[in-house]
């Protein structure tokens, strides 16, 4: 795309500069030599020129005649009708103004006409040039991209731990248990080294980081990409670390990530449910099968408070709260119309699950279509907290004074017969209980 656009850009520049330039030309030529739309017009111009009558010396008597003036010498009263000199400076005077003119005239139609002819010629001869820098162009495109390093990745290099001026990580007094290793193939190795916090904080969430290395031992160039969505046993529609890493071949790279929104002050586990290595041509060399977890020696307690939650919904698998918490808000500073409904899934298995809406109904109408909750990953012995579930069918409004029946959809990616569907859940009743 980039190279399209400067081909596109080139051309304009091109053709914009051509028809300034004809029309550089062609105001030089009126400047010089007037416009050209008629010759009658450009001759009477030219012919226009007037004869200057010259001063002669009588032949008889030696004094000086003014020709413009007197029609015979002022002195002894002789014609000068056929003096020499006046009829050699007669004839001369108006064949030069004659051939002036047609000069002129000539002069223009073939100035004119060379400089129609040479612009004119250059626009075909511009249109082959650029046709010939196109394909050459996407012919060392060709080469380019089979034995150049591509310019648009931007490759990882060692980085800092602590970049700008204002961090101050140091590392914590708690180890990753065991080796670390999120990826241990033949080609690549991606390994968790240590965590790093900083001393501030904001919007009551620790700032951590966390060290990576890279050792790719491949003949490719790759992109390595992680995602963790639960950090301390709890996952929401977010995510806490993501990372999307190029590394050049047969190199090793240590870089730091942040972990975003952490409300415990240590990080005992690290969950990450999306791994995979690319070539940069977007070959899969490596794709993690399922969710891998990262434990460390802290002994921090993880468990959540439900408390004020109103449990509506509980099985073998799962429990699912409301996160409405009458007690504290009283439904005052929430929109419910805008926000929809958001949920804390439990899940109380040693299974990974994915959920989903079911459904969702408003006086007995099932709506076309909802949002928030798709596909979200829920770990083992986790809690989730869902994002808002709503939906912009018209149905969707005033939404706390109607009749609302949800349900979920559980699959369970290690075990199909685990997966299973909640009957629908009366939300007007168990939301604000």
């Amino acid at each position: 795309m980039v190279v399209l656009l400067i081909l596109l850009i080139v051309t304009v520049i091109v053709f914009v500069g051509g028809f300034v330039r004809e029309q550089l030309l062609s105001r030089k030529t009126e400047k010089r030599y007037g416009t050209r739309t008629d010759n009658s017009i450009n001759e009477k111009k030219f012919k226009n020129k007037k004869f200057v009558s010259p001063i002669l010396t009588c032949d008889y008597c030696g004094s000086l005649v003014n020709t413009a003036k007197e029609s015979k010498c002022p002195n002894c009263g002789a014609s000068y009708e056929f003096d020499e000199e006046w009829i050699h400076r007669y004839e001369n005077e108006f064949n030069y103004v004659d051939d002036t003119a047609n000069k002129g005239v000539h002069k223009f139609d073939t100035y004119g006409s060379a400089n129609n002819q040479k612009t004119n010629g250059s626009i075909p001869k511009r249109l082959a040039i650029i046709t010939f820098v196109v394909l050459g162009i996407f012919a060392l495109m060709g080469l380019f991209d089979k034995y150049v390093p591509r310019m648009d990745n931007k490759f990882n290099e060692d980085s800092k731990l602590n970049e700008a001026s204002y961090e101050n990580y140091e590392l914590v007094d708690y180890q990753i248990e065991g080796d670390g290793v999120l990826i241990d193939s033949d080609d690549i190795k991606l390994t968790i080294k240590n965590i790093y916090k900083d001393s501030r904080s904001y919007s009551n969430s620790n700032l951590f980081k966390v060290e990576f290395e890279v050792v790719n031992n491949s003949d490719k160039d790759v992109k390595v990409v992680a995602k963790s969505t639960c950090i301390n046993d709890y996952s929401d529609d977010s995510f806490f670390i993501y990372f999307n890493e190029n590394v050049r071949k047969n190199k090793t790279v240590t870089f730091y990530e942040r972990v975003y929104d952490v409300s415990k002050s240590e990080i005992k586990n690290m969950i990450f449910s999306s791994i995979y290595v690319d070539d940069m041509d977007s070959e899969s060399i490596y794709d993690s099968d399922e969710a891998i977890e990262i434990s460390t020696t802290s002994t921090i307690n993880t468990d959540y408070d439900f408390t004020g939650k109103a449990l509506i919904y509980s099985n073998e698998y799962v429990d699912i709260y409301s996160t409405y918490n009458k007690a504290e808000d009283n439904n005052k500073y929430i929109n419910y119309d805008d926000d929809g409904f958001k949920f804390l899934i439990h899940n109380k298995t040693d299974y990974d699950f994915e959920v989903n809406d079911n459904d969702l109904k408003i006086n007995n109408k099932t709506l076309s279509s909802t949002y928030g909750l798709y596909d979200e990953f829920l770990p083992r012995n986790t809690v989730f907290e869902t994002g808002g579930v709503y939906s912009y069918d018209e149905e969707f409004t005033d939404i706390k004074n109607k009749d609302i029946y949800f349900s979920f959809k559980f699959d369970c990616l290690n075990d199909p017969s685990k997966s299973f569907q909640t009957e629908y859940l009366n939300l007007h009743e168990l939301y604000w209980q």
